[in-house]
């Protein structure tokens, strides 16, 4: 196994997304029975997992993924970096590596990294290849990026699975439905030659920024019901949410690729930011800290992701962006998409 495409395949920041939730989850349950051995290799596991993931689904959006990341690196395979054959080879093996340290972790892990595997060979693979229907899939990609996680959280833990666990795992699924809904803007091109019906080509730009906002606000409520006489521990991470719900807004109102995936990207930083806020305050009010002590971290860790909130919403043109297509690679396909030639690359998927 290579170890540098392997470390390429796993896509680490998007695990940082799985990680929030783990905690958010070991946090509600404290730490009495808390396996920090059992923690550290289900994250190795997702890990392994995503790799495995994201082999099949490169192999399965090899021609789109030549269109919508030309002079990207981030795809193996449209590089040149890796063939068919070595990612396949990887996907199996990570597959049962995470498998492996799964059993290892115990606390039965291993199951929802069984079902975390089914999901995204569901996902990418024939017959279904739910990645093409626009609904089924963000709901089944929802599903694997909010309640395994959690549950796998639980587990970790030390506890099995109670009612509170259920709206809670409930509040995750919303909000991280809410960062699904938006996930594919910048795909949208070569989604549309191609044939594959992302949810943002089937509703359109608005609908998609508004069916975002409103899942993220009925898994903000519902954190808030569940967290109950404890809802206050949520607050230092209001304002993470505000500066979300403006980035929103900002995709909302953006004519230009890159302003989009700015917005995208802020929406993401600032979700994950906010889970682990949260999950930072419940901990330590499960280990009886002061009101002095929660106060002060809720306003030191507000004030590390504050500022990057603040400089987003006053200078948002100074966002940092990984990656931006390039769009003089892409629109010798645009006589050919559904969209018309005269068309802008960013009109398309924005009609109402």
């Amino acid at each position: 196994m290579e170890f540098r495409l392997l470390w390429k395949m796993m896509r680490y920041r998007s695990v940082l997304t799985l990680v929030s939730v783990m905690t958010l989850a070991v946090a509600v349950h404290g730490l009495s029975r808390f396996s920090a051995f059992a923690f550290i290799l289900t994250c190795v596991s997702f890990l392994l997992v995503y790799a495995s993931a994201t082999s099949f689904n490169d192999l399965a959006d090899t021609q789109i993924d030549a269109v919508n990341l030309a002079g990207s690196q981030e795809r193996p395979l449209v590089t040149g970096h890796a063939t068919p054959g070595r990612l396949r080879s990887l996907g199996v093996c990570a597959a049962g590596g995470a498998l492996g340290v799964a059993v290892v972790a115990g606390h039965g892990v291993v199951w929802l990294m069984f079902a975390a595997l089914v999901i995204h060979c569901l996902y990418s693979l024939p017959p279904l290849r739910l990645s093409r229907h626009p609904y089924a899939g963000p709901l089944l990609f929802t599903a694997g990026f909010s309640l395994l996680p959690y549950y796998a959280g639980v587990a970790v833990a030390g506890w099995n699975p109670g009612s509170r666990d259920l709206f809670m795992s409930g509040a995750i699924f919303f909000l991280v439905g809410g960062r699904m809904a938006i996930k594919d803007f910048r795909d949208r091109i070569g989604d549309a030659y191609f044939g594959k019906v992302s949810f943002v080509l089937k509703v359109g730009k608005p609908a998609a920024v508004t069916t975002s906002a409103v899942l993220f606000a009925a898994g903000l409520s519902a954190l808030l019901g569940v967290l109950g006489h404890g809802w206050f521990l949520a607050l230092p991470a209001l304002p993470l949410c505000a500066a979300g719900f403006y980035g929103l807004h900002r995709l909302r109102i953006a004519t230009e690729l890159e302003d989009e995936l700015r917005s995208i990207g802020y929406v993401i930083k600032a979700g994950n930011g906010a889970l682990q806020l949260v999950a930072g305050m419940v901990l330590l009010d499960d280990l009886h800290a002061t009101l002095l002590v929660l106060t002060l971290f809720g306003c030191s860790v507000l004030a590390l992701l504050g500022e990057e909130a603040l400089s987003f919403m006053t200078h948002p043109e100074q966002f940092h962006v990984t990656y931006v297509p390039r769009i003089e690679s892409r629109t010798v396909l645009l006589d050919r998409t559904a969209a018309p030639a005269s068309q802008s690359l960013e009109s398309v998927g924005t009609q109402e």
